[in-house]
């Protein structure tokens, strides 16, 4: 984690929620992926921009050899390289209706030990698989965690004494969205070169053995609404050796 010291981490033992639907978790179960979407393809308002008094510093500042591009234009081109797999830190009314389609007969919540995954993603990323699609990629990210911050977005001014890091942009948002409660997973490449066999495409999966991480206890449960979660969905999921929590 590059950049731990200016983002805030929760403690080793803190349990994590991520409500998906069915079908997407199956995928993932049978696919062995996390999902990553990039951060400036999310339909949240403004997700991973500069707020806009930091943009006006920032496009001030340009580079000492190339003064055509500003610290303003590096922190939009990391933008569109950094993706994000986001999680909550509680398990709230607010996360099973706005996420996972809002519809308990086809949506669960994964309940993820945040050390143990952590511990595990670092690993992978390291010797792990990376894919757009079918098409697996060289491994160029840095990996970061953190706890989002939520702001009032037009008198924010992160670079009072320092210009930002790049990747502070991604663990920011506006006040309205403080009931997501969102602990960040971030894949970022902040370099400005260019590629000839990669694209930024608008998400990427890492590689993730969903049965390793339930026998290692990464992930510690799985829980349902048990009166209206679709029965041939928790069928589907103890042929894949999971058991839903009662």
């Amino acid at each position: 984690m590059p950049n731990a010291n200016i983002l805030v981490s929760p403690c080793y033992e803190t349990f994590l929620y991520k409500i998906m639907t069915i079908e997407n978790l199956l995928k993932s179960v049978d696919e062995s992926y996390l999902h990553f979407n990039r951060v400036d393809s999310y339909l949240d308002y403004n997700d991973g921009e500069q707020p806009p008094r930091d943009r006006t510093q920032n496009s001030q500042q340009c580079f000492e050899k190339s003064p055509n591009t500003s610290w303003e234009d590096h922190c939009d081109k990391a933008r569109s390289r950094t993706y994000a797999c986001c999680f909550s830190l509680e398990n709230s009314t607010f996360i099973w209706a706005n996420y996972g389609g809002g519809n308990p007969e086809k949506q669960v919540c994964l309940v993820f030990h945040y050390g143990k995954l952590r511990q595990y993603l670092n690993e992978a990323l390291n010797g792990g698989r990376l894919f757009q699609g079918d098409t697996e990629c060289h491994q160029i990210f840095d990996i970061n965690y953190g706890k989002v911050a939520y702001i009032d977005w037009q008198e924010h001014f992160e670079g009072k004494e320092l210009l930002p890091n790049a990747i502070q942009y991604s663990f920011l948002k506006d006040n309205e969205y403080s009931d997501e409660n969102e602990l960040r997973i971030s894949l970022s490449f902040a370099g400005g070169g260019q590629f000839h066999d990669f694209s930024f495409e608008k998400s990427i999966q890492l590689g993730f053995n969903f049965k390793e991480a339930f026998q290692q206890k990464i992930i510690s449960g799985i829980e349902v609404d048990r009166e209206k979660i679709d029965p041939d969905f928790l069928a589907r999921l103890r042929e894949r050796g999971f058991n839903p929590a009662e």
